[in-house]
């Protein structure tokens, strides 16, 4: 079940996450926190206040 959850984040995040606004733009739609919830289900270790910003992309473990 873990395996799935971590999936349909890591694709919501880069479907949809990945290109919503930076989080510092008037018009940001809470984008910090969608990918800060997102990241939070991908990762095992996240910091209280992560900030992932507009674009980034997380390149496969072992690389």
């Amino acid at each position: 079940m873990k395996k799935l959850r971590y999936y349909i984040c890591l694709g919501l995040y880069y479907l949809i996450a990945r290109h919503l606004p930076g989080s510092d733009t008037p018009y940001s739609l809470g984008s910090k926190k969608i990918r800060g919830f997102l990241c939070r289900r991908i990762f095992k270790r996240t910091g209280n206040n992560v900030n992932i910003e507009h674009g980034v992309y997380f390149p496969p473990a072992g690389i």
